[in-house]
């Protein structure tokens, strides 16, 4: 699964970008739990003894339990059906399948189910919701996986169009930043949806608050 959407997101093959971030779940995944270790910016390929492998290709992994693998895919996949190999400390391998597509965006949420509100910032004060868009000066950072090579990125918020200015891929392997200008007309807006569209895949349906 996409590791921010865990699944939410409309679409009914589950669909991974090269890139991103993913979860695998199972048992005896590996035999221990374990938060990988960073030196530098980059996770290392194994962690609590655990590897993942993308149709051959190394994995880099954030963390590594019984029954999950949290990892980034690596980049420069093509797109199609993949097939991930997690292979335990004592060579013990489950096998999942999904497709790889370039663009397969997912939101991070505050409960890391994908569902509910979305991690997102305030760009200038960094502060989280509810947001005033009434100045028409607001700018706003959502944080999502699968977009960052994507053609095309597009969020509406309360089914209405909103401006995308920048697209970036953050330090993090396998996150990205979406920076978002806010239209004054959603000042009062309360609890509203939002949908992040990549190359016409959606992402799960989160939520923002404007007061």
């Amino acid at each position: 699964l996409n590791a921010a959407s865990q699944g939410r997101e409309p679409q009914k093959n589950t669909q991974i970008a090269p890139g991103s971030i993913a979860t695998i779940r199972g048992s005896v995944l590996a035999f221990k739990t374990e938060a990988a270790a960073f030196t530098g910016d980059e996770p290392p390929l194994t962690v609590a003894g655990t590897n993942v492998k993308v149709n051959g290709h190394a994995a880099r992994i954030f963390y590594a339990s019984p029954d999950e693998v949290v990892f980034a895919v690596p980049s420069g996949l093509a797109n199609g059906p993949a097939e991930f190999v997690v292979t335990n400390s004592e060579g013990f391998s489950s096998k999942a399948e999904a497709v790889i597509s370039t663009a397969a965006p997912g939101v991070f949420t505050t409960e890391g189910d994908g569902r509910g509100e979305a991690i997102i910032l305030d760009s200038n004060t960094l502060t989280t919701a509810p947001f005033d868009p009434s100045s028409g000066q607001l700018r706003l950072s959502l944080f999502a996986t699968g977009t960052a090579q994507a053609k095309s990125v597009s969020v509406t918020i309360k089914g209405r169009p909103t401006t995308v200015e920048t697209v970036i891929s953050s330090r993090l392997k396998g996150i990205d930043e979406i920076h978002l200008f806010i239209p004054s007309e959603l000042s009062g807006a309360g609890t509203a949806t939002l949908i992040v569209n990549a190359d016409g895949v959606q992402s799960n349906p989160v939520t923002v608050e404007f007061g």
